[in-house]
């Protein structure tokens, strides 16, 4: 897919600061960024390239929320490959250095990635399947309420909305009717904070609304989430795909 422009001006941007001043963090940020970049657009080598740039900068320096997000980054990114020992190893460094770093920041992001790989069924995406698991939805649970306590503490409305859609989308997958109130109080701050996380958090709710038989509200957000993905998002190919599933849920 093609680079998004924004995302490629803030890179280049930080990168260029950080020569400027000299400032070793100020680089960092920037390869991270150009990771970000091409992870969007699907090319997952040269993103990969970017972030272990960015490692070799920030592990130089010690534990740091920075440090851990960017292990969480590459693990996330396994998982989008289906490398699931990869995948694994990565949260569990992520963990460790989220703990060590005393970051609640940190933490947040590596036991969400936790309770990512834990949802996710792993069996039939290996030759072998030797040591991959199915999916275990009541660790995915225990991971994202423990997300769920530490937004709190932060105060922070976007950690909270996302903890929300992820246990939203958990109970969704047990048809637990709960479900719908966690996925619409998620989109609702998620609005009242104008975020970009208003295009899946739609397409949560959209599922919600097909899964519990409710088409015609479904189509509402199907829409909703078309018009957002048309406006700002047309060169992600991760939200391409999301909204076609809908369409095809709804069909």
């Amino acid at each position: 897919m093609p680079l998004q422009p924004n995302k490629l001006q803030l890179a280049r941007k930080l990168y260029r600061e950080g020569v400027e001043k000299k400032d070793s963090m100020l680089i960092a940020e920037g390869y991270y960024e150009y990771g970000k970049l091409y992870t969007a657009a699907s090319d997952y080598l040269t993103a990969k390239r970017w972030f272990i740039k960015a490692l070799r900068i920030l592990e130089t320096r010690g534990d740091s929320y920075e440090l851990a997000r960017l292990y969480v980054r590459l693990g996330d990114m396994a998982m989008t490959q289906a490398h699931y020992h990869e995948s694994v190893r990565n949260a569990h460094h992520a963990l460790a250095i989220a703990k060590r770093s005393h970051s609640n920041k940190a933490l947040i992001r590596s036991f969400a990635i936790l309770a990512r790989i834990h949802e996710r069924n792993w069996v039939g995406e290996s030759p072998t399947n030797t040591g991959w698991p199915t999916s275990n939805s009541d660790s995915a649970l225990y991971y994202f309420r423990k997300v769920e306590y530490l937004a709190y503490r932060l105060n922070d409305p976007m950690e909270v909305a996302h903890v929300k859609q992820d246990i939203g989308n958990q109970l969704l997958s047990r048809k637990d009717p709960r479900a719908l109130a966690y996925l619409t109080t998620a989109l609702s701050i998620a609005n009242q904070q104008k975020q970009a996380d208003r295009l899946p958090m739609t397409l949560s709710v959209a599922s919600a609304y097909l899964t519990f038989d409710q088409p015609d509200r479904a189509w509402t957000y199907i829409m909703r989430a078309q018009r957002l993905y048309d406006e700002k998002y047309t060169n992600v190919y991760y939200w391409q795909v999301a909204l076609e599933h809908n369409y095809i849920f709804f069909y």
